[in-house]
């Protein structure tokens, strides 16, 4: 029971830990060399387990397209998009802003397939967008202090929007696809379609998301750091995600995978440095009982 709610809990746990160790031991490294690091770290972990577990792949063509899809812009670009947005504006903000992935994902449900909204879900949608306004305000106020000419704060707030977007996909094309996998299979698929996506954004990354100096992935000693931080967000954290994705309803899923903004905000202020105001304290608290009113449709009622 739960098994599905509690894997997806977990992987948000690990995520926004190994979040905090790539912005500790990599915050100028490119943000493409750090997801095909823990991509490919997720890969050897699943195959590791491979002659020890029976894998299961679908005969139908399309899952296994929607489960590459699901890998390429859920998995390559949203994680993507996640670390650039982090490095310009701040694990604490570029994290808050995924809070609206339910919100998305519950009016995706409604108006395209036809699942019922109860009155709990709308009154969570509307705490969701007060939440999140409030923890935009709070940033707006830090970087007009910080630096009023600053333009990497719109950047990198774009550039989260897009992430909410590709994680949205992910999580509605991972539930279409993830019963006629097994877990282990399911994430080398993902995997696979990630990295694939992420080769070919390479020759234009630079231009693309304006990254153009960087350091070396490996440099000053952060070699071991990174591949654990990988191990623990991507290695557990991937395949945690479709046993989420594979055993539990996808607004459950899309609700507590979506839960990294209130372990980070602790974990900002204790290792980071950021700072937790109470605008963006309350925000947060507030989007996240509006989460809980979407993943619980008849709380209210």
């Amino acid at each position: 029971m739960f098994v599905g709610e509690i894997c997806t809990l977990l992987a948000a746990m690990f995520w926004a830990v190994s979040l905090v160790g790539y912005q500790l031991y990599a915050p100028r490294v490119s943000a493409l060399s750090i997801n095909l690091l823990k991509n490919t770290i997720a890969l050897i972990t699943c195959l590791a387990v491979v002659g020890f577990a029976q894998l299961q792949f679908p005969m139908d063509s399309s899952m296994w397209w929607w489960m590459l899809a699901c890998g390429a812009i859920g998995t390559g670009l949203g994680d993507f998009c996640l670390i650039r947005s982090m490095q310009l504006i701040g694990p604490q903000l570029a994290t808050s802003i995924q809070l609206f992935v339910p919100v998305l994902s519950i009016v995706i449900g409604y108006f395209l397939l036809g699942e019922a909204l109860s009155f709990s879900q709308v009154i969570g949608i509307a705490m969701c967008l007060v939440g999140v306004w409030m923890i935009l305000q709070g940033s707006n106020k830090e970087q007009k202090k910080a630096d009023p000419s600053d333009k990497s704060f719109l950047i990198g707030l774009a550039i989260a929007l897009g992430c909410t977007a590709s994680f949205t996909f992910g999580m509605v094309s991972m539930r279409v696809a993830a019963q006629a996998f097994d877990i282990w299979s399911g994430t080398i698929i993902k995997v696979v379609g990630a990295n694939a996506f992420l080769l070919c954004l390479k020759p234009f990354s630079s231009q693309i998301l304006g990254q153009k100096k960087h350091e070396p992935l490996f440099g000053k000693a952060r070699k071991v750091p990174l591949i654990l931080f990988s191990f623990v967000g991507s290695g557990f954290g991937l395949v945690l995600l479709t046993a989420g994705g594979k055993y539990a309803y996808i607004g459950v899923v899309s609700t507590l995978a979506s839960t990294p903004p209130l372990w980070l905000l602790p974990l900002g202020v204790m290792f980071l440095g950021e700072k937790m105001s109470f605008l963006k304290t309350v925000g947060v608290l507030i989007a996240l009982v509006g989460v809980l009113l979407i993943s619980v449709p008849g709380l209210l009622g």
